[in-house]
């Protein structure tokens, strides 16, 4: 029995509890992401460069925000070609 209990795991997914993950949607935080999307697609487009700053205490979410929006640049970009 204590191999089994060793072996289980109360959560579906131990990742999520990492640093490293990122979740597919983040709740309430869509205009910011839209906002650094924005910046970063007219970037890509050559009309202009920008400088994005991202501010705020710790533990809110800036690196979650950034690192969604530029998944979602990435996957427009892709699909664009």
């Amino acid at each position: 029995m204590g191999e089994l209990a060793a072996n289980k795991t109360i959560y579906r997914n131990e990742f999520a509890l990492t640093p490293e993950y990122t979740p597919a949607r983040v709740p309430h935080r869509e205009d910011a992401v839209k906002g650094i999307a924005k910046q970063i697609f007219r970037a890509t487009m050559g009309n202009e460069l920008t400088v994005v700053s991202v501010r705020g205490p710790a533990g809110v979410g800036k690196s979650l925000v950034t690192n969604v929006a530029g998944r979602l640049m990435a996957q427009i970009l892709r699909d664009e070609r």
